[in-house]
């Protein structure tokens, strides 16, 4: 919020105090560095992330997100309780989120880990592929 503020204030200055040469190549400038700058996630190279696994309830909605503003992808589980969720992957670690509380979890993959809240497993960073042999829900 302070740069845009800044940068609102220089180009008030632009336009009040110097040709209109000066005050074109100062917005052009302006224009480029705000435009270079990306506040998305980092992608990896076309790669993608797909987590599959089995709850011991069915129906329940689960969600591979980056963060709470970032949602990778959203589904709920099957009857049976089977689920499978891809999207694209980043550098970032992400999360399967339930919306119950996880007793505990079985998984190949090393370095998976409970929240503090027991509502979602973090997975580790550029990781593509999981699959959860157990997970069970409260």
């Amino acid at each position: 919020m302070d740069f845009l503020f800044c940068i609102s204030h220089f180009c008030i200055y632009l336009i009040q105090n110097f040709s209109m040469k000066i005050k074109i190549l100062g917005l052009v400038a302006i224009g480029f560095l705000l435009s270079s700058g990306e506040c998305g996630p980092e992608y990896e190279d076309n790669t993608r992330i797909y987590v599959e696994g089995k709850t011991n309830v069915g129906n329940v909605p689960v969600i591979l997100q980056r963060s709470i503003f970032f949602v990778v992808s959203k589904s709920t589980t099957k009857s049976d309780g089977s689920f499978g969720l891809g999207g694209p992957g980043i550098t970032d670690s992400v999360e399967v989120t339930f919306n119950r509380k996880i007793k505990s979890f079985s998984t190949g993959t090393l370095g998976c880990k409970l929240s503090y809240d027991s509502m979602e497993i973090i997975l580790p960073e550029k990781i593509t592929y999981v699959k959860f042999n157990q997970i069970e829900l409260e």
